[in-house]
């Protein structure tokens, strides 16, 4: 790599050389292209295509929910966590109403 200047906009940027294969980037293009064009023919089926993307719309509902779930999980330990610490610190005791 090696800094370059833009002589017409008079930008930096950093020079990278390419020591790639065009048949390897040629072929990962076609892959992900055939890929692709199988994910699609999968979910637009005629015959089950509707089944599919109901289950594959409910699947990432549930995850999506799941997620919520884990990150409302995550943000009370760490409340509960500073509150610990602050007072342990501050030398005062827990709330009496809570149990451990």
């Amino acid at each position: 790599m090696r800094l370059i200047v833009d002589r017409r906009t008079r930008r930096r940027g950093i020079a990278v050389q390419d020591h790639g294969h065009p048949f390897l980037k040629t072929a990962g293009v076609t892959v992900a292209g055939v890929c692709a064009g199988m994910v699609t023919e999968y979910l637009m089926d005629p015959e089950r295509g509707r089944e599919r993307r109901a289950k594959l719309r409910d699947r990432s509902t549930h995850a999506a929910q799941g997620m919520n779930g884990m990150s409302r999980d995550m943000s009370n330990r760490g409340r509960g966590m500073a509150t610990a610490a602050r007072d342990r610190i501050s030398g005062r005791s827990g709330d009496p109403t809570m149990t451990s």
